[in-house]
């Protein structure tokens, strides 16, 4: 079993992690593992009860979702009624400028940076154009 998420994503329910190996900034950050809180621990474990899909981020039958896909997820899940939309770039921007623009200590931008899978500069130069 061990072999089977060699070099891939995966989430560990037991140890309340998620293992991410393949992303697109691996190759600067490495293998990245993230915390899980409790409640998010819930939902994941009924949503496997419910539908035993082998992944977490899928599509309705249960496939592998691909980043393409999960990125029209997004987007038509953050659809306007005036049909505007939303995209993940967006998204990352509204979220860090949330964040960053509610006083946060350094070491929280950092770690926030960090779970979002870049660094504090580019957080800054990329995404908080919002409180700029």
């Amino acid at each position: 079993e061990e072999n089977d998420i060699e070099g891939k994503n995966y989430l560990c329910l037991t140890k309340k992690q998620l293992i991410l190996k393949k992303y697109k900034t691996e190759h600067q950050y490495g293998t990245r593992i993230i915390d899980i809180p409790d409640e998010l621990v819930s939902v994941l474990k009924e949503f496997k009860q419910k539908y035993n899909f082998p992944y977490v981020m899928c599509t309705s039958k249960g496939e592998k979702c691909t980043s393409s896909n999960f990125g029209k997820l997004i987007t038509k899940a953050l659809g306007r009624k005036d049909g505007s939309t939303t995209g993940s770039q967006m998204l990352r921007k509204c979220f860090v400028a949330e964040k960053y623009g509610s006083g946060m200590s350094n070491e929280e931008k950092s770690k926030t940076a960090t779970i979002m899978g870049h660094s504090v500069s580019v957080a800054y130069t990329v995404y908080n154009k919002l409180n700029n």
